[in-house]
C-alpha cells in the first residue's frame, strides 16, 4: 500500500503530511481491535523551504487544522497592538497595517482580518472608524 501524502500551503509556508508506513505491530493492533489501518503520520512545516517543525503522530484529518493553527498569526493581538500604538503615540493605523502586510510570514488575508478587527475595536470604544482614511470605503 502506498502511503498517503498531503501538502498544504499558506504564503511562504508549506506543510507536508506523510502517512506513517504500516508495520507488523500496527497491523496486529488494527486487526485485534478491528480498527482501520493508517491515518497517523508526520507533519513537516517549512517556511520559505526551511524546516521549522516536524509534528509526529498526527491524524490526516487534523493535519490541515494543525498547519493552519501554526501558520496563522493572532489577528486579535495584532489589531490590539496597532490600536495601542495609536493610543500611546499617535502611530497611524496605516503604519501598523503596512507592518502586517510587509511581514513575510503574513498574507494579504491577514491584513484584511486585522483591519476588520481593528475596525470593531474602534467601534466598541465609541470611536467612528470613518474618521480614519484606513477605514473609508473607496
Amino acid at each position: 500500500m502506498t502511503p498517503v501524502q498531503r501538502t498544504f500551503e499558506r504564503g511562504n509556508y508549506t506543510g507536508h503530511w506523510i502517512e506513517d508506513p504500516e508495520t507488523a505491530l500496527t497491523q496486529a493492533i488494527a486487526a485485534r481491535h478491528e480498527l482501520p489501518l493508517g491515518g497517523s503520520g508526520s507533519l513537516q512545516i517549512l517556511f520559505k523551504g526551511e524546516e521549522e517543525i516536524v509534528l509526529v503522530d498526527k491524524a490526516e484529518h487534523s493535519a490541515q487544522k494543525v498547519f493552519d493553527n501554526y501558520c496563522e498569526p493572532d489577528w486579535q493581538e495584532m489589531a490590539e497592538a496597532i490600536l495601542s500604538a495609536y493610543q500611546r503615540g499617535g502611530t497611524p493605523f496605516s503604519e501598523g497595517l503596512k507592518a502586517v502586510g510587509d511581514n513575510e510570514r503574513h498574507i494579504q488575508h491577514d491584513v484584511y482580518v486585522v483591519r476588520k478587527i481593528l475596525h470593531s475595536l474602534l467601534v466598541s470604544q465609541g470611536i467612528d472608524p470613518q474618521d480614519f482614511s484606513e477605514f473609508n470605503k473607496t
